[in-house]
């Protein structure tokens, strides 16, 4: 049959186990169990989202094992062929056998059909109508049940109508042809009849080994342990309870719209995926009753922790939090993965767009490259390969070790050499430290002093920037003070003292220095995609960002006003006094101090605090494969910084987000 009604085992004790939880994540031993006074203690810590915590046998201790992929029937929603059990997908539906084709199992075959086993050999015929003569299941259309080999409708039978014993689930007296889905024994057959209920509002608490009662003092359930801290206990479900009511009510609603799933499997979520959002939504209420009911996952939730959610209840969770959020704007999700043969050579990012965690998500699976040199640059969408970034692009004046790595082709005394004064120029970076180019003239000039005439900030000298005109110092214009120095779409200033302008016009930019923006949230705590991130004053917002990690989180974008971008520009102060040997396109870059003794470590400090301000929420809880390949420029900046390894945090924007000490 292609559903089974059948109720897990309450845990029965005289006293429930309690449950402690770590908050962190792991891919090691994600469950503990000790026997101390009364019925022990689990502790818990969740394990990454690629793995899953075993439950069985209890008592004892268990560690994350990977998931294994799942694999769909004809109808279902798939991605690749790999994810079809026909091998076969096409416009992300699996395609199996036609009609009149030989098959094996009651799944071969398409939606609408099922595998006559009665003929020889068993072919795909279709599914037969209500009242018709069937063998099992899967021969009636998917809104029907074989009922003493004729198709009958799911809760169709009125009240006093008598059942077939084998419909009905002996210990509660649930099954699937009663309008009520209740039936009674009376003796000689089981009879539908109205459901018993709870005595008492919901949750009912109860203590372990008593029974719960009904409502009417005639049926019993049995008291079971809740998965929470407190070791308290809850009754089961009821099948006259409003939440099996409602099951049953969006079930017979799902039978206008399974039409299109496969016989053995009509219910699935992996045929609903594929059907408008109406019908999804329809699932998902089904499914969250189904859980609390079917799998007596009622009294288990009441109380769980991050941790229970995660190990012992997660598939309620995530049809609950999936409810909510599958027609929202999703972020994909990242994981380590190991190259299969499906990959080709140098290969290192894999894109699939498949059902994870009971919704459709965005999956990059990102391996390391081979060589160290290269990168692995991912784009929106696509598969990624490793390559070899350009290594010529080292500016004059830059720290070279051979010819090859700087721009101009010339590596002498270990600083890349470029164009002299006057000599003919292309670029803006042609030229020595200390000139620039005349774009007009193509040739090489000094660079303007302050309060000089400019057009634009590489002419000045490198502690300084253009505005309006005028070369003057960084951040150095008190408020209210005009700029047209200010980047549009943040208010970002390198003229403000506080680096921030309020924009007052995009064409041409122009803004006013004010005090910077500050976040009103936290910036570690995720945000919902699709949403506004605010300041402190509502004034100001920036778009909720995805991240490069496992959860499919997204974060708030860094405000003017927080540590990174401050700290930023009390470094660059610094900076601004020894760079005036770099290339004016370099005055900020990582080759130039390399060459200058003693500040090293605070362009490091700068640049990881310049790189959290740009892209603070792609550094959230990276993997250790998106670390060593996506973001691997920042974390390799890190560790150059004054913060020694032993005492980095796991998350970057913790590190840094508080204030230097300058």
């Amino acid at each position: 049959m292609w559903i089974s009604a059948f109720l897990l085992s309450a845990v029965s004790a005289a006293q429930c186990p309690s449950y402690d939880c770590t908050p962190s994540y792991t891919k090691q031993q994600c469950l503990s169990y000790s026997a101390i006074e009364g019925a022990g203690k689990y502790k818990m810590t969740p394990c990454y989202p690629e793995y899953y915590c075993p439950t069985t046998p209890i008592e004892e201790n268990q560690s994350c094992e990977l998931k294994n992929p799942a694999v769909n029937y004809p109808g279902e929603w798939c991605n690749t062929d790999s994810d079809c059990t026909s091998s076969n997908c096409i416009d992300n539906v699996c395609v199996g056998l036609a009609n009149q084709v030989v098959c094996k199992n009651q799944w071969d075959c398409n939606p609408g059909l099922h595998c006559d086993t009665i003929t020889n050999p068993p072919k795909c015929q279709p599914q037969k109508t209500e009242g018709s003569q069937c063998d099992i299941d899967e021969s009636c259309l998917n809104n029907l049940l074989c009922v003493n080999n004729k198709c009958i409708e799911l809760f169709s039978l009125e009240l006093n109508q008598p059942v077939v014993e084998d419909l009905v689930d002996s210990k509660t007296g649930f099954n699937l042809v009663c309008n009520t889905g209740y039936a009674v024994y009376t003796g000689s057959t089981y009879n539908c009849t109205k459901a018993p209920t709870s005595t008492g509002k919901l949750p009912v608490a109860c203590t372990p080994e008593s029974p719960c009662t009904s409502s009417d003092g005639k049926y019993n359930k049995t008291c079971t342990c809740a998965y929470n801290e407190a070791g308290s206990s809850y009754c089961s479900l009821f099948e006259g309870d409003p939440i099996v009511v409602s099951m049953i009510k969006n079930w017979q609603a799902l039978n206008n719209a399974n039409e299109n799933c496969n016989a053995h499997r009509p219910w699935s979520y992996q045929c609903f995926a594929k059907l408008p959002a109406a019908s999804q939504k329809l699932w998902y209420s089904w499914a969250i009753d189904y859980w609390q009911y079917f799998y007596n996952y009622y009294p288990l939730i009441q109380g769980n922790d991050e941790c229970s959610q995660s190990i012992f209840t997660q598939s309620y969770w995530n049809v609950l939090e999936a409810s909510t959020t599958f027609q929202n704007p999703q972020c994909p999700a990242y994981f380590c993965n190991t190259p299969t043969k499906d990959w080709s050579s140098g290969q290192c990012g894999f894109y699939e767009k498949n059902i994870d965690t009971y919704k459709i998500s965005e999956i990059y699976y990102i391996n390391e490259c081979a060589q160290h040199n290269q990168t692995c640059m991912v784009d929106s969408q696509k598969n990624a390969t490793c390559d070899v970034p350009d290594q010529n692009t080292r500016y004059p004046g830059d720290y070279c070790e051979k010819d090859e790595q700087c721009i101009s082709g010339s590596c002498s005394d270990k600083e890349c050499v470029g164009n002299v004064y006057d000599q003919e120029c292309t670029n803006t970076y042609d030229c020595n430290p200390g000139l620039y180019c005349n774009m007009t003239a193509n040739t090489c000039k000094y660079q303007v002093e302050e309060g000089g005439d400019c057009d634009h900030w590489y002419e000045c000298r490198n502690n300084l920037t253009c505005n309006l005109g005028q070369c003057i110092p960084y951040f150095s214009l008190s408020e209210e003070s005009i700029v047209d120095d200010v980047q549009t779409s943040t208010g970002k200033s390198y003229s403000c003292y506080f680096g921030f302008a309020n924009v007052t016009s995009t064409s041409p930019p122009r803004g006013a220095c004010m005090r910077a923006p500050v976040s009103a949230s936290k910036l570690e705590e995720p945000c919902t995609p699709g949403s506004k991130c605010v300041d402190t004053t509502g004034k100001y917002s920036k778009n909720c960002q995805c991240g490069y990690n496992e959860w499919s989180l997204a974060y708030c974008p860094v405000f003017e006003g927080d540590a990174p971008w401050q700290n930023s520009i009390s470094l660059l102060k610094r900076l601004h006094k020894v760079n005036s040997k770099c290339n004016t396109n370099s005055r900020h870059g990582e080759f130039c101090f390399l060459k200058i003794d003693g500040y090293h470590q605070l362009y490091y400090q700068y640049s990881t605090n310049y790189t959290t301000y740009l892209q603070g929420p792609q550094l959230q809880y990276n993997p250790d494969c998106i670390k060593n390949t996506i973001t691997s420029q920042y974390w390799l900046d890190l560790q150059n910084s004054y913060v020694k390894e032993a005492g980095m945090i796991l998350t970057a924007i913790s590190l840094v987000f508080g204030v230097l000490a300058l």
